[in-house]
């Protein structure tokens, strides 16, 4: 099930919000047993909500909480050995379907490099003591499966959600504050991705010889938009999601084409996967303690993981790789310049350009197509094709809106006017705004647009 279908917003989401609620009522004066009740109430409803979108995963899901569940149990009593074999078991299981996905017919279960990430933080932390055993089976089942960010994130700790699962509060400005939120979240969903999607799979499915400069450099944007407003659009509808339900989950972008250099751009896209990497890779290896030799083999280590998690395929081991490197680059040599050059401008269009190529090899079904995608984007001359066969009205105003909203005018605008005079205003005026899109988004998605998350692939 996807959080953009009518299904999900006019039954399946109504529905939990409302027994949610009654529940919190019935149990208003029993803040014990309210907790235990909206637990076992959400536990629930994220299986329904799994189990409706690939019944036959529903079982891995639960044979992944039963190994993490009891692997921590015994991990969290100072016992490598069961921290390494629960760990090695989630990798595993991962490795598994990542790689038969890529040589079989096998579809990837849903969500499944999120919620195994998630397990493994957990069983790490209990080992090293940095958080306590989770003895209650609904409370990290909950953690594991809670569906607003089950199947795409964003990867959240254990630490952070901690005490949200054994006491939050619910109220009327979180009610609307995340209703706002995922109508936000949706209306990058399915007004501006779904839109660019159409140009993108026209101009990289087809014949990518002959296409020339003006073409390729078109289609690897509108693809760099639509990539960033399908998932940061997902994670949006997630946290508002949650916020609905009392829990505050961790921001997972922060506008990072507004990037200076590649080690920002890291540190603002997809934060939580980028966190994990640091935490349970990067730093184990060493991190910067040790010599620049080893701190390159480190880097490029984690970069060709991180290429991994998103699939077996070489383009995206490639495009892990050419990140590492990039990042290597800016650490030895071109770090300072971009840091003391006066012109932040250039610095960002620098950026911009990398990460364009970067993402047009990720983007392409193979080597060859990638390199020879990225040879039309530097070739000379004019293509057999222009931009304008794959123009249209819609697709100029979602590349205008997505150009605009990738950098901070929404939220700077937020934080001003949130603070001031105009308080009430500004509030009455989003949830108008959110409404709206919320209408065109369901027009959209009743028309049966093209409608797919990219990263339920990953």
């Amino acid at each position: 099930m996807i959080f953009s279908s009518v299904f999900f917003v006019w039954i399946f989401l109504p529905t939990v919000i409302a027994l949610y609620y009654v529940s919190s009522l019935i149990f208003r004066n029993d803040p014990e047993n309210k907790i235990k009740a909206n637990n076992v109430l959400l536990l629930i409803a994220s299986l329904v909500f799994y189990g409706l979108g690939g019944y036959r995963y529903l079982f891995l899901l639960l044979a992944v909480l039963l190994i993490n569940y009891f692997g921590a149990r015994v991990a969290g009593k100072g016992i490598r050995t069961a921290m390494i074999i629960t760990v090695m078991a989630d990798i595993g299981l991962l490795s598994v379907f990542k790689f038969a996905d890529t040589f079989t017919e096998i579809i990837l279960p849903l969500g499944i490099s999120f919620y195994i990430f998630q397990s493994v933080s957990y069983v790490v932390d209990v080992y090293q003591k940095k958080t306590e055993i989770q003895t209650d089976f609904i409370k990290f089942s909950l953690y594991v499966s809670f569906f607003p960010q089950l199947v795409a994130g964003p990867i959240v700790k254990y630490t952070d959600i901690e005490k949200q699962l054994s006491g939050r509060v619910t109220s009327t400005d979180k009610f609307f504050d995340g209703m706002i939120r995922f109508c936000m979240g949706m209306a990058k969903k399915v007004l501006i991705a779904n839109t660019l999607a159409k140009p993108v799979d026209a101009i990289f499915n087809g014949q990518i010889k002959g296409l020339g400069a003006a073409v390729t450099w078109f289609g690897a944007i509108c693809y760099i938009l639509q990539l960033y407003y399908d998932f940061s659009g997902y994670s949006d509808m997630a946290i508002g999601l949650a916020k609905i339900f009392g829990f505050e989950l961790k921001e997972n972008f922060d506008h990072p084409y507004a990037s200076s250099s590649i080690q920002e751009f890291w540190r603002r896209w997809h934060i939580s996967l980028s966190n994990w990497f640091k935490e349970y890779v990067y730093i184990p290896l060493g991190g910067s303690r040790c010599k620049r030799s080893r701190i390159v083999i480190n880097l490029l280590i984690v970069f060709a993981l991180t290429g991994i998690w998103h699939g077996a395929k070489l383009t995206f081991v490639t495009w892990g790789l050419f990140n590492g490197l990039l990042i290597i680059t800016e650490r030895i040599l071109t770090g300072d310049l971009l840091k003391k050059n006066p012109v932040k401008i250039l610095n960002r269009l620098y950026t911009l350009c990398m990460v364009t190529i970067g993402f047009a090899v990720f983007r392409s079904e193979s080597m060859s197509q990638a390199l020879l995608y990225l040879k039309e984007m530097f070739s000379k001359g004019s293509g057999a094709y222009t931009i304008f066969s794959y123009f249209s009205m819609r697709v100029m105003i979602a590349l205008l809106a997505g150009m605009t909203v990738a950098f901070p005018v929404y939220t700077t605008a937020q934080k001003r006017f949130e603070s001031g005079k105009y308080k009430t205003v500004w509030e009455n005026a989003s949830a108008l705004l959110a409404l709206i899109l919320l209408a065109l988004s369901m027009v959209e998605i009743i028309a049966g647009s093209y409608n797919p998350f990219l990263y339920f692939q990953f």
